[in-house]
């Protein structure tokens, strides 16, 4: 389908500026999957339109270009770090682990880097430390600085925004960085990237390092091409969601390399506790504009992030919903997520109060806030993103 994406850069000192500008924002559009407008004013974006799915580029083209630039990085680096957002899920850690593999491929000392981390996480953290060659990899941000030097590579998965790294500070200590993600673009991205690898089309940044490592012809060992699917089957909601031609090419390079769903699924299992918190939480529901769902944990019994997700998941399988939002406090911070079946844009929605995502999936924190007055602002996103397309 045919799409129009349109830059603006306004100054009143330059014209030649303005125009660099209005490049800036055609940029900005087109990198964060096209078909909108994008205005650049006073070191700002502003985002208008963008809701349409993206679609997928069948043309590999890119992605090997990106493989064979990546590969030359790692060779004349001397150690490698990677990082993800905050609260590491497993679509960071299969990305982190196929990255792994790529640099200890090529003979590179390299490091993951977690701080804070998604409990879903926690069994395939242990089936990674009990293999010996990755029993050390895995450190945190103490002594990762320590041990970078001049010419040390920093990969940041999963995230372009430098307000959602698990690490902000991490980002201002390397002078090489390399950003592979799947997200539209922000107005905060990781502008010192040397690479800045996104592509909105693809179902998990899994799947785009799972692609990379296909076209090396690098042979994986079970539990890494079960971590690797398990990003992958969690960000498509077991391949419902966000799916192409291509992810399933991945995974049957993952599934040669003797992934097995059904382990994966044993290990995603959730427990009696979340399960009935989940319950508990559903039954808060509220239904607004008569197809959009909405959970505020007002009791703040939750205290995980992906139960929110699992939750908002849960709510689209509501006759007649299209759209659902869950908002829990976790200490000091609100946490929103939406989802949707494709009729609503939640990123568009979340974009307004400073979070993002994807057309169906997106998320949002908020600082500092009691958990009613998260529930107003959000009230007032989606009332602005319903009357700004009333009339389209």
């Amino acid at each position: 389908i045919p799409t129009i994406s349109c830059g603006i850069g306004i100054r009143q000192d330059s014209i030649f500026q303005a125009q660099k500008d209005a490049k800036t924002a055609l940029d900005m559009a087109l990198s964060r999957g096209g078909d909108q407008f994008v205005i650049f004013h006073d070191g700002k974006f502003e985002f208008f339109g963008g809701k349409t799915k993206e679609h997928e580029k069948r043309s590999k083209v890119r992605s090997r270009v990106m493989a064979q630039t990546i590969k030359e990085i790692v060779k004349h680096s001397d150690k490698i770090f990677i990082i993800g957002h905050q609260y590491f899920d497993l679509d960071c850690l299969g990305a982190a682990v196929g990255l792994s593999k790529l640099c200890l491929n090529l003979g590179k000392e390299v490091y993951i880097v977690i701080n804070s981390y998604n409990p879903t996480i926690k069994n395939f953290l242990q089936v990674l430390l009990d293999d010996p060659q990755y029993q050390n990899i895995i450190i945190d941000q103490q002594k990762a600085l320590k041990m970078k030097t001049k010419t040390s590579l920093l990969f940041v998965v999963d995230t372009q925004r430098t307000s959602y790294i698990d690490m902000p500070n991490m980002i201002l200590e390397f002078e090489k960085i390399i950003v592979i993600d799947h997200h539209r673009r922000p107005a905060d991205w990781i502008e010192q990237a040397l690479i800045c690898y996104s592509e909105t089309y693809a179902s998990s940044v899994s799947e785009l390092v799972a692609e990379l490592l296909s076209y090396e012809g690098i042979k994986l060992k079970k539990f890494e091409a079960e971590i690797l699917l398990a990003g992958i089957m969690i960000d498509t909601r077991g391949f419902t969601k966000n799916v192409g031609v291509r992810t399933f090419e991945v995974a049957t390079y993952l599934r040669e390399n003797d992934a097995m769903p059904e382990a994966i699924k044993e290990y995603l299992k959730e427990d009696l506790e979340s399960y009935i918190l989940k319950s508990q939480l559903i039954s808060n529901l509220e239904i607004i504009y008569s197809n959009i769902a909405l959970v505020v944990d007002y009791s703040q019994v939750c205290r995980d992030n992906v139960i929110i997700a699992k939750v908002a998941d849960e709510l689209l399988n509501i006759k007649g919903i299209d759209a659902s939002f869950v908002v829990c406090k976790i200490e000091n911070s609100v946490l929103i997520s939406g989802r949707s079946n494709g009729k609503i844009n939640v990123q568009v929605i979340l974009e307004k109060i400073g979070g993002g995502g994807h057309l169906e999936t997106a998320g949002a924190k908020l600082e500092n806030r009691s958990i009613e007055e998260a529930k107003e602002v959000l009230l007032k996103a989606i009332q602005e993103y319903i009357n700004e397309n009333r009339n389209i």
